[in-house]
This record gives C-alpha cells, structure tokens and sequence, in this order.
C-alpha cells in the first residue's frame, strides 16, 4: 500500500491536512514455520497427477507468502527493522538492517515480518502475532533450505525493496553465524517472479502509448 498512500499524499493533501497512517514500523523475526513451508514449498518436490514439477520449487522459495504466526514459532526476539515516515517517503525503495541472538533450538525457516501503522496520536493498527489478530497476517519469507539453529548463534539479516515498473522487487540476505564462528548464508529475491510480469506488462503498454520507449532504456531507469 505504500506506492498508493504516496500517490494520494501528493495529489490530494492540503498543506494543512494530516496524513493516515503517519508512518509505518517494520518488524522481523526468525521462525520455525515447518507447515506453510510444506504446504507452500515443499510441495513442488512431489510429483502431481505424474507431472515433475520440481524446477517450480525455486520460484516457490523466492516468494513472499501471507499466514498466522504463533509466538511459539519465534526463535529469537523481534526487532523493529526500520520505520517509514510516510509524510516525507518519495519511493517505495528501501534498505533495512538487522541482527537477532537465537534464543532456543530449533529449524530456522526464515523471517517472519509484520508492521505497525501509526494513524493518529497514539492510535495504530499492529499487525503483530502478539496483537489481537486483522485480515493482514503475518508475511513469511523463506530460505532455500531450513537450518537448524541452536541458543546463542546470530542471524543477521539485510533486506530491501527496489521498485520495477508497478511491481516492487523483495530482497532478503541472510547470514547465519554459528557458535564455532562458521557461517551460512541465503540470498533470496522476488526478481524471477517481478521481471517477467513487469516486463510483459511494460511491453503491452509501450505499443499502447503515442511514445514507446525501448525495454533496455525502462531496464536502466530501475537500476
């Protein structure tokens, strides 16, 4: 909803009005999710009605999926990984950074994210596990391959949005530090998914408009 909230900001506001939602906190956090990564993931490893659909799986684990969290699924504390004031916001691009210290065993999945809308005041809408529950969820972003996880290792996590086209681009890198100081890393992304609609929508667009612009010189716009 941000490249909406922005769009209507700056073509409805008066300069004495107020912005709702204010602004916008992101929260992740570690989680054991063994049954939305069956259901969601897993899945495609298995042969349907004789059909191989596995090359499907690496489409499936660079996705962003929509589910009910419990706390007995976090692995560690939640961290509040960035804010968005949406009264200054010009992009729907963003980089946010974050480090959490495991605090039981268990099999990391991935993250599990969710946000708190500032609207007024002291009054928002969170979207928590811990809060009473809205039609939003909980969001879930997995790792190729679960990993195990024991008290006191460090999950460090860089993740950022670029915007393509009317699509946005979910990045997610994490790096996995045991107590023997080895370390794990996954680097996940929604592009596979994003480019191919974005570009197919692009195209069908630019034979539409009075000034076509070629698909190399869009691609070099969003880098």
């Amino acid at each position: 909803m941000l490249a909406s909230t922005i769009d209507a900001r700056d073509r409805f506001l008066k300069k004495s009005g107020r912005l709702i939602p204010q602004s916008v906190d992101i929260f992740f956090v570690p989680v054991e999710l063994p049954d939305i990564y069956s259901q969601e993931i897993n899945f495609w490893q298995e042969k349907i009605k004789g059909l191989d659909f596995s090359p499907t799986k690496e489409l499936a684990v660079n996705n962003v999926y929509l589910g009910k969290i419990r706390e007995d699924q976090f692995l560690s504390d939640p961290q509040n990984a960035g804010k968005i004031d949406l009264t200054i916001a010009r992009t729907v691009n963003m980089q946010l950074n974050c480090q959490f210290l495991v605090k039981k065993k268990g099999m990391f999945f991935g993250l599990g994210g969710w946000f708190y809308a500032k609207l007024f005041n002291n009054i928002g809408i969170n979207t928590s596990p811990l809060s009473p529950p809205t039609h939003w969820q909980q969001c879930f972003f997995p790792i190729k391959k679960p990993f195990q996880v024991l008290p006191g290792e460090k999950i460090i996590v860089d993740f950022y949005s670029k915007s393509l086209g009317d699509d946005v681009i979910w990045n997610w890198n994490i790096n996995i530090i045991k107590n023997d100081s080895s370390n794990t890393s996954f680097q996940q992304s929604t592009s596979a998914l994003v480019n191919k609609t974005s570009l197919k929508h692009f195209w069908e667009m630019s034979q539409r408009s009075p000034k076509p612009k070629r698909v190399h010189e869009f691609l070099i716009e969003q880098v």
